[in-house]
């Protein structure tokens, strides 16, 4: 499930706009055309929202025209959590439903503080027995909003994260960053 998530990442990665952070409520409302070559073949909607004392953010992901009638897939994707400090979101929920086919998944996780205390998946499978160490990581979700928010140009394609999927611990950090003459800045996810 997480490799699906961190391919989508790196392709979000791709444009950054610079911008302070958020003094007052920001809002974020982004649609990105997956292609395969020139072929279109998905779209996924990033939404967000934040404030100094909370975050938002919620994410879909859907084939498309042929590729959507060859391969019916469809993700949804929400979290939600404390952004006192802006630079470090501490989630508290994170869900997902995951459509593949005929394929039906969800995952709940449940944050307290700076770790997880609980993760549901459906259909059950087994958890991990580390599932009750991991501290201080962000779900996929939150990865992706602090990936493509606005931020202040010194922290453009900057930092890395511990991710937690609900089964796998990663570390996913910025590679190759190339800043452009007018502005944006480009990098590659590594995980």
């Amino acid at each position: 499930m997480f490799r699906n998530i961190a391919l989508t990442g790196s392709l979000l990665a791709g444009v950054f706009l610079a911008g302070a952070g958020p003094v007052a409520a920001e809002s974020i409302d982004y649609l990105f055309n997956i292609k395969l070559g020139i072929a279109k073949i998905g779209e996924m909607r990033i939404t967000g929202r934040e404030d100094a004392k909370a975050y938002e953010t919620t994410g879909e992901l859907h084939t498309t025209g042929l590729a959507g009638a060859v391969y019916d897939l469809k993700y949804t994707y929400a979290a939600k959590g404390d952004a006192s400090n802006h630079w470090h979101l501490l989630p508290a929920l994170y869900t997902a439903k995951i459509h593949e086919k005929s394929d039906n998944r969800a995952v709940e996780i449940r944050y307290s503080g700076n770790r997880v205390v609980s993760v549901t998946t459906q259909p059950p499978t087994p958890q991990p027995a580390n599932m009750a160490s991991q501290r201080n990581t962000v779900d996929p979700m939150t990865l992706i909003y602090m990936l493509i928010r606005p931020v202040a140009p010194e922290n453009v394609c900057a930092g890395k994260y511990a991710l937690y999927d609900g089964n796998t611990h990663f570390t996913v950090t910025y590679v190759n960053p190339h800043k452009y003459s007018d502005g944006r800045v480009v990098c590659g996810v590594d995980y």
